[in-house]
């Protein structure tokens, strides 16, 4: 069965040749940010390559066969049946992320070809890491190429299918378990800011209430004294009216006192 298998660093994917690659992983075993990736000459490059060629396809065919013994531990208790083995061969290395194309060897029906799968996709990260020596967050994914078996043998597969469940468990716990918590933290952050801007926007209407009651006291306060202005302007000029009326009078008044009464001439 062919089989790719594509590695990538947790949390950062770009896509390049082998030098951008490898640059990457430099940067990453040195503890360096990705924009200070060093510049690394071609025979470090064929090293690095060199030693994944080597080291993981025997780490991974290593991992795989123990969980399949593992497995066949747990659901075999009569030990009649022959444990199944696989073998990996490296075909070729391509790259975007490392891509690296197997030939597993012994898979011989559908039902341990699904159980291979899985496993491979769960220890490659942990195979790429033990052959360069690293400790990197990885995340592989595994597509089918061809050469696929498609007789099930039942009876010397059953073992297995009772572990599946716990399998696929184990499988996504171990693919998951590295962003799990970066998607929490990045939760309670959308959470607590949706908080905030929902007090912000209370506070606001809160403020705004204040101020539009606060205008609308203004508003009536200088209303009542524009008219309590308006009545007292009235008022001066009624009683300036009467005060004018009034001295008008005492003037008539006095100009009737004061002129002398006409002096009647003798009848004739």
């Amino acid at each position: 069965m062919y089989v790719r298998v594509d590695i990538n660093f947790t949390g950062f994917s770009e896509p390049g040749g082998k030098r951008s690659f490898w640059r990457s992983f430099e940067a990453h075993r040195r503890g360096r940010f990705l924009d200070e990736r060093p510049d690394l000459p071609h025979e470090t490059i064929q090293e690095w390559e060199r030693k994944f060629r080597l080291g993981f396809p025997l780490a991974l065919q290593r991992l795989v066969n123990q969980e399949i013994a593992d497995a066949w531990a747990l659901r075999n208790e009569t030990g009649r049946l022959p444990q199944p083995e696989i073998t990996v061969r490296l075909i070729a290395v391509q790259y975007g992320s490392i891509a690296p194309i197997l030939d597993i060897i012994g898979v011989q029906s559908t039902d341990i070809r699904d159980f291979v799968l899985l496993a491979l996709s769960v220890y490659s990260p942990a195979a790429f890491n033990e052959a360069l020596g690293s400790d990197f967050g990885l995340r592989a994914s595994v597509e089918v190429l061809g050469d696929v078996p498609t007789k099930s043998n039942e009876k010397n597969i059953a073992p297995l299918l009772g572990r599946s469940s716990d399998a696929i468990g184990r499988a996504w716990i171990i693919a998951n378990s590295s962003l799990v918590l970066p998607v929490v933290l990045a939760l309670l952050v959308v959470y607590y800011l949706h908080q905030g801007l929902l007090q912000e926007k209370k506070d606001f209407l809160e403020r705004d209430k204040d101020l539009r009651s606060e205008r609308t006291e203004n508003m009536k306060a200088i209303v009542d004294q524009n008219k309590l202005i308006s009545a007292s302007i009235v008022d001066h000029a009624k009683q300036t009216v009467v005060n004018e009326k009034a001295m008008q009078d005492a003037l008539i008044a006095l100009l009737r006192d004061r002129t002398p009464a006409p002096v009647r001439g003798p009848n004739p």
